[in-house]
């Protein structure tokens, strides 16, 4: 739910953009980059989520390593953003 109002507040500041005046642009900039990190924060935190519940679910299987798909979107996650 938060990265869906996050990422309609990023969206309706960028569709308003070009009609903004410079000063009124710089603080929709400042906007936008708050929102973002608000993005990559709620992004980060349903990763972390996710890798602990994958974890679960896999010592629950027995199985000695996460399956291939979850070390592969694990390492998407971690490359975006650089944080």
């Amino acid at each position: 739910h938060d990265l869906v109002n996050a990422a309609g507040g990023l969206r309706g500041i960028l569709e308003v953009w070009p009609h903004l005046t410079a000063a009124r642009a710089e603080e929709m900039r400042a906007l936008a980059v708050d929102v973002a990190d608000q993005l990559l924060g709620e992004i980060e935190s349903q990763r972390d989520l996710w890798l602990a519940d994958a974890a679960l679910k896999t010592a629950r299987l027995g199985s000695p390593a996460p399956l291939p798909a979850m070390r592969a979107a694990a390492a998407v996650l971690e490359s975006g953003g650089g944080h």
